[in-house]
Protein backbone atom coordinates (compact mmCIF):
# COMPACT_ATOMS: atom_id res chain seq x y z
CA UNK A 1 0.00 0.00 0.00
CA UNK A 2 0.94 3.49 -0.47
CA UNK A 3 2.62 5.84 2.24
CA UNK A 4 2.08 9.17 1.74
CA UNK A 5 5.62 9.51 3.81
CA UNK A 6 7.77 8.17 0.90
CA UNK A 7 9.80 10.79 -0.70
CA UNK A 8 8.11 12.29 -4.05
CA UNK A 9 5.07 10.13 -3.88
CA UNK A 10 3.10 10.80 -7.10
CA UNK A 11 1.14 8.52 -9.03
CA UNK A 12 -1.27 8.64 -11.93
CA UNK A 13 -3.81 6.35 -12.66
CA UNK A 14 -6.11 5.21 -15.87
CA UNK A 15 -9.85 3.17 -15.08
CA UNK A 16 -11.27 2.06 -18.07
CA UNK A 17 -14.65 0.09 -17.71
CA UNK A 18 -16.10 -2.53 -20.72
CA UNK A 19 -18.91 -4.91 -21.10
CA UNK A 20 -18.69 -8.35 -22.69
CA UNK A 21 -21.90 -8.21 -24.88
CA UNK A 22 -24.16 -10.73 -26.71
CA UNK A 23 -25.70 -13.92 -25.83
CA UNK A 24 -25.01 -16.03 -23.59
CA UNK A 25 -24.15 -19.90 -24.62
CA UNK A 26 -26.67 -22.08 -23.43
CA UNK A 27 -23.98 -23.88 -20.91
CA UNK A 28 -23.20 -22.15 -17.97
CA UNK A 29 -20.51 -20.29 -16.97
CA UNK A 30 -21.61 -18.28 -19.89
CA UNK A 31 -18.08 -16.62 -20.15
CA UNK A 32 -18.03 -16.40 -23.53
CA UNK A 33 -20.85 -14.43 -25.46
CA UNK A 34 -21.86 -14.55 -29.38
CA UNK A 35 -22.93 -11.43 -30.84
CA UNK A 36 -24.86 -13.25 -33.99
CA UNK A 37 -28.00 -15.25 -33.18
CA UNK A 38 -30.03 -16.92 -36.05
CA UNK A 39 -33.50 -18.43 -35.27
CA UNK A 40 -34.72 -21.19 -37.29
CA UNK A 41 -38.62 -22.55 -36.79
CA UNK A 42 -39.94 -25.11 -38.63
CA UNK A 43 -43.84 -26.40 -38.45
CA UNK A 44 -45.10 -29.88 -39.63
CA UNK A 45 -48.85 -30.75 -39.63
CA UNK A 46 -49.09 -33.76 -36.49
CA UNK A 47 -51.85 -35.56 -38.74
CA UNK A 48 -49.14 -35.67 -41.88
CA UNK A 49 -45.79 -36.01 -39.80
CA UNK A 50 -43.15 -37.12 -40.47
CA UNK A 51 -44.33 -36.96 -44.19
CA UNK A 52 -46.08 -33.22 -44.96
CA UNK A 53 -44.58 -30.50 -46.25
CA UNK A 54 -43.06 -28.21 -43.43
CA UNK A 55 -43.11 -24.41 -43.48
CA UNK A 56 -40.14 -22.63 -42.17
CA UNK A 57 -39.61 -19.09 -40.86
CA UNK A 58 -36.07 -17.38 -39.57
CA UNK A 59 -34.69 -14.33 -38.21
CA UNK A 60 -30.84 -13.54 -37.82
CA UNK A 61 -30.03 -10.94 -35.09
CA UNK A 62 -26.71 -9.43 -33.89
CA UNK A 63 -24.89 -7.67 -30.98
CA UNK A 64 -22.68 -4.36 -31.49
CA UNK A 65 -19.69 -5.77 -29.79
CA UNK A 66 -18.74 -2.29 -28.76
CA UNK A 67 -22.41 -0.61 -27.76
CA UNK A 68 -24.38 -3.76 -26.86
CA UNK A 69 -27.04 -2.62 -28.92
CA UNK A 70 -28.96 -5.50 -30.64
CA UNK A 71 -30.52 -5.31 -34.19
CA UNK A 72 -32.91 -7.19 -36.42
CA UNK A 73 -30.88 -8.02 -39.63
CA UNK A 74 -33.09 -10.11 -41.46
CA UNK A 75 -35.58 -12.78 -41.83
CA UNK A 76 -38.98 -13.08 -40.57
CA UNK A 77 -39.91 -10.25 -38.06
CA UNK A 78 -40.83 -10.88 -34.49
CA UNK A 79 -39.42 -14.50 -35.33
CA UNK A 80 -37.43 -15.43 -32.19
CA UNK A 81 -36.88 -17.63 -29.09
CA UNK A 82 -35.97 -17.79 -25.64
CA UNK A 83 -34.24 -20.17 -23.90
CA UNK A 84 -35.08 -21.39 -20.34
CA UNK A 85 -32.03 -20.62 -18.52
CA UNK A 86 -31.66 -21.95 -14.79
CA UNK A 87 -34.65 -24.14 -15.46
CA UNK A 88 -35.02 -27.57 -15.67
CA UNK A 89 -35.70 -28.63 -19.29
CA UNK A 90 -38.19 -30.96 -19.64
CA UNK A 91 -39.14 -33.42 -21.92
CA UNK A 92 -42.45 -34.34 -22.31
CA UNK A 93 -42.84 -37.95 -23.99
CA UNK A 94 -47.13 -37.12 -24.65
CA UNK A 95 -45.83 -34.23 -26.82
CA UNK A 96 -42.85 -35.86 -28.33
CA UNK A 97 -40.41 -32.92 -27.03
CA UNK A 98 -36.70 -32.86 -27.10
CA UNK A 99 -33.99 -30.63 -26.37
CA UNK A 100 -30.63 -30.67 -27.16
CA UNK A 101 -28.14 -28.36 -26.15
CA UNK A 102 -24.90 -27.29 -26.83
CA UNK A 103 -23.30 -24.20 -25.75
CA UNK A 104 -23.27 -22.45 -29.19
CA UNK A 105 -27.16 -24.02 -30.49
CA UNK A 106 -30.25 -25.97 -28.94
CA UNK A 107 -32.90 -27.52 -30.92
CA UNK A 108 -36.46 -27.89 -29.38
CA UNK A 109 -39.17 -30.25 -31.07
CA UNK A 110 -42.63 -30.18 -29.29
CA UNK A 111 -46.14 -31.63 -30.68
CA UNK A 112 -48.84 -28.80 -29.19
CA UNK A 113 -51.34 -31.31 -30.72
CA UNK A 114 -51.55 -29.27 -34.54
CA UNK A 115 -48.11 -29.38 -35.65
CA UNK A 116 -44.80 -30.86 -34.68
CA UNK A 117 -42.72 -27.19 -34.12
CA UNK A 118 -39.26 -27.42 -34.32
CA UNK A 119 -37.44 -24.76 -32.52
CA UNK A 120 -33.86 -24.02 -33.60
CA UNK A 121 -31.08 -21.45 -32.01
CA UNK A 122 -27.62 -20.42 -33.56
CA UNK A 123 -24.80 -18.30 -31.65
CA UNK A 124 -22.05 -17.59 -33.86
CA UNK A 125 -19.40 -14.72 -33.77
CA UNK A 126 -18.15 -15.31 -30.27
CA UNK A 127 -17.01 -12.64 -28.31
CA UNK A 128 -14.55 -14.59 -25.50
CA UNK A 129 -12.40 -12.72 -23.45
CA UNK A 130 -9.18 -12.08 -25.02
CA UNK A 131 -10.87 -10.11 -27.51
CA UNK A 132 -12.74 -8.53 -24.28
CA UNK A 133 -9.17 -7.65 -22.64
CA UNK A 134 -8.15 -6.22 -25.96
CA UNK A 135 -11.04 -3.63 -26.30
CA UNK A 136 -10.41 -2.90 -22.50
CA UNK A 137 -6.22 -1.96 -23.06
CA UNK A 138 -7.43 -0.21 -26.35
CA UNK A 139 -9.63 2.26 -23.48
CA UNK A 140 -6.62 2.46 -21.47
CA UNK A 141 -4.14 3.50 -24.35
CA UNK A 142 -6.39 5.94 -25.47
CA UNK A 143 -5.60 8.44 -22.61
CA UNK A 144 -2.43 10.77 -22.68
CA UNK A 145 -0.36 9.74 -19.84
CA UNK A 146 2.03 12.61 -20.09
CA UNK A 147 -0.51 15.10 -20.40
CA UNK A 148 -2.20 14.11 -16.83
CA UNK A 149 -2.04 15.81 -13.81
CA UNK A 150 -0.12 13.95 -10.94
CA UNK A 151 -2.33 12.24 -7.90
CA UNK A 152 -4.93 11.86 -10.32
CA UNK A 153 -7.19 9.64 -12.04
CA UNK A 154 -8.85 9.31 -15.27
CA UNK A 155 -11.25 6.85 -16.33
CA UNK A 156 -12.10 5.85 -19.61
CA UNK A 157 -16.02 4.15 -20.04
CA UNK A 158 -16.61 2.15 -22.99
CA UNK A 159 -19.72 3.22 -25.03
CA UNK A 160 -21.66 0.44 -23.28
CA UNK A 161 -20.47 1.35 -19.65
CA UNK A 162 -23.98 3.01 -19.06
CA UNK A 163 -25.78 -0.27 -19.04
CA UNK A 164 -26.01 -2.29 -16.00
CA UNK A 165 -24.46 -5.26 -15.27
CA UNK A 166 -26.43 -7.65 -13.29
CA UNK A 167 -26.47 -7.85 -10.29
CA UNK A 168 -23.73 -5.27 -10.57
CA UNK A 169 -23.84 -1.52 -11.49
CA UNK A 170 -20.74 -0.36 -13.68
CA UNK A 171 -18.16 1.49 -12.01
CA UNK A 172 -18.80 1.54 -8.17
CA UNK A 173 -20.75 -1.40 -7.56
CA UNK A 174 -18.03 -3.38 -9.23
CA UNK A 175 -14.97 -1.89 -6.93
CA UNK A 176 -17.26 -1.74 -3.68
CA UNK A 177 -18.49 -5.56 -4.17
CA UNK A 178 -15.97 -7.44 -5.80
CA UNK A 179 -12.19 -6.37 -3.95
CA UNK A 180 -11.51 -6.70 -0.53
CA UNK A 181 -11.90 -4.15 2.23
CA UNK A 182 -8.71 -5.72 3.86
CA UNK A 183 -5.42 -6.12 2.24
CA UNK A 184 -5.67 -10.42 2.44
CA UNK A 185 -2.17 -11.12 3.65
CA UNK A 186 -1.91 -8.22 6.72
CA UNK A 187 -5.91 -7.56 7.14
CA UNK A 188 -5.22 -3.56 7.02
CA UNK A 189 -8.17 -1.53 5.30
CA UNK A 190 -7.47 -1.13 1.41
CA UNK A 191 -9.00 1.87 -0.24
CA UNK A 192 -9.81 2.17 -3.52
CA UNK A 193 -10.85 4.91 -5.29
CA UNK A 194 -14.43 5.28 -4.97
CA UNK A 195 -14.98 8.24 -7.83
CA UNK A 196 -16.65 7.22 -10.86
CA UNK A 197 -17.14 10.57 -12.97
CA UNK A 198 -14.86 10.98 -16.01
CA UNK A 199 -11.59 12.38 -14.99
CA UNK A 200 -9.09 13.75 -13.98
CA UNK A 201 -9.95 13.09 -10.54
CA UNK A 202 -8.17 14.25 -7.59
CA UNK A 203 -7.71 11.15 -5.17
CA UNK A 204 -6.80 12.42 -1.62
CA UNK A 205 -5.62 8.88 -0.51
CA UNK A 206 -5.40 5.35 -2.12
CA UNK A 207 -3.57 2.24 -1.49
CA UNK A 208 -4.63 -0.42 -3.91
CA UNK A 209 -2.31 0.72 -7.47
CA UNK A 210 -3.85 -1.38 -10.04
CA UNK A 211 -6.61 -4.15 -10.06
CA UNK A 212 -8.53 -6.02 -12.87
CA UNK A 213 -12.30 -7.07 -12.27
CA UNK A 214 -14.50 -9.88 -14.44
CA UNK A 215 -18.23 -9.45 -12.97
CA UNK A 216 -20.31 -12.30 -14.55
CA UNK A 217 -24.02 -11.19 -15.74
CA UNK A 218 -26.83 -12.41 -14.35
CA UNK A 219 -28.49 -14.74 -16.65
CA UNK A 220 -31.83 -16.26 -16.21
CA UNK A 221 -35.38 -16.68 -18.00
CA UNK A 222 -36.45 -13.97 -17.72
CA UNK A 223 -33.38 -11.51 -18.58
CA UNK A 224 -29.93 -11.49 -19.37
CA UNK A 225 -27.04 -8.77 -18.75
CA UNK A 226 -23.93 -8.56 -19.85
CA UNK A 227 -20.40 -9.59 -18.42
CA UNK A 228 -18.59 -6.86 -16.64
CA UNK A 229 -14.94 -6.10 -17.37
CA UNK A 230 -12.79 -3.38 -15.31
CA UNK A 231 -8.57 -2.68 -15.32
CA UNK A 232 -6.90 0.01 -13.28
CA UNK A 233 -3.17 0.62 -13.93
CA UNK A 234 -1.00 3.04 -12.14
CA UNK A 235 2.18 5.05 -13.13
CA UNK A 236 4.04 5.87 -9.83
CA UNK A 237 6.94 7.70 -8.88
CA UNK A 238 8.59 7.17 -5.65
CA UNK A 239 11.87 7.11 -4.12
CA UNK A 240 13.55 3.81 -3.12
CA UNK A 241 13.09 -0.03 -2.81
CA UNK A 242 9.38 -1.49 -3.37
CA UNK A 243 7.31 -4.42 -3.00
CA UNK A 244 4.92 -5.20 -5.70
CA UNK A 245 2.20 -7.59 -4.24
CA UNK A 246 -0.02 -8.84 -6.63
CA UNK A 247 -2.95 -11.19 -5.12
CA UNK A 248 -5.65 -13.08 -6.62
CA UNK A 249 -9.01 -13.41 -5.59
CA UNK A 250 -12.14 -15.72 -6.32
CA UNK A 251 -15.94 -14.08 -6.56
CA UNK A 252 -16.28 -14.13 -2.75
CA UNK A 253 -13.64 -12.83 -2.20
CA UNK A 254 -11.43 -15.47 -0.83
CA UNK A 255 -7.83 -15.71 -1.83
CA UNK A 256 -6.68 -17.77 -4.48
CA UNK A 257 -3.27 -16.93 -4.93
CA UNK A 258 -0.63 -14.48 -4.53
CA UNK A 259 2.88 -13.33 -5.42
CA UNK A 260 5.65 -10.72 -4.63
CA UNK A 261 7.99 -9.09 -6.96
CA UNK A 262 10.49 -6.41 -5.74
CA UNK A 263 11.35 -2.98 -7.26
CA UNK A 264 13.25 -0.24 -7.10
CA UNK A 265 12.30 3.25 -7.89
CA UNK A 266 13.32 6.85 -8.61
CA UNK A 267 11.77 10.19 -8.40
CA UNK A 268 12.01 11.12 -12.33
CA UNK A 269 11.35 7.56 -13.63
CA UNK A 270 8.05 6.82 -13.08
CA UNK A 271 7.48 3.04 -13.42
CA UNK A 272 4.02 1.05 -14.73
CA UNK A 273 1.82 -1.07 -12.39
CA UNK A 274 -1.04 -3.31 -14.51
CA UNK A 275 -2.66 -6.04 -12.92
CA UNK A 276 -1.98 -9.64 -13.36
CA UNK A 277 -3.49 -11.11 -15.95
CA UNK A 278 -6.88 -13.17 -15.01
CA UNK A 279 -9.56 -15.68 -16.10
CA UNK A 280 -12.83 -15.85 -15.57
CA UNK A 281 -13.46 -17.07 -11.81
CA UNK A 282 -11.08 -14.72 -10.45
CA UNK A 283 -10.16 -11.41 -10.06
CA UNK A 284 -6.99 -9.69 -9.20
CA UNK A 285 -5.49 -6.06 -7.39
CA UNK A 286 -1.76 -4.56 -6.49
CA UNK A 287 -0.21 -3.30 -3.85
CA UNK A 288 2.77 -1.15 -3.94
CA UNK A 289 4.75 -1.53 -0.57
CA UNK A 290 7.44 1.10 -0.06
CA UNK A 291 10.52 0.25 1.81
CA UNK A 292 10.21 -3.15 1.41
CA UNK A 293 11.96 -6.70 -1.15
CA UNK A 294 10.16 -9.61 -1.71
CA UNK A 295 11.40 -12.02 0.94
CA UNK A 296 12.75 -9.90 3.62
Amino acid sequence: MFSFFTPCLRYKLVLAQKNQNGWPGFVAPFSTRYLNKTVTITSQATQDYPSSASSTVTANYVTDRLSGGISFVKGTVGVDAVFPYGEMLTEDPVHSETWTVTDASFTHVYNNGYNYVTTQVDLSNPYDFGTLDADLNALLSSVSIASMPWNSLIIVPGPDAAQPIGPYTPNADLMNDLLPATDAATGRSVTYTGVIAPGPNTIPNLNAAAWAIFAPGLVSSQNFFPNGYQKLIGYIAMAGNYCQRNFFIDYNQNLLNQNCVSGSGACNAPFKVTPPPITPGENAYVLIVPNCQCGD
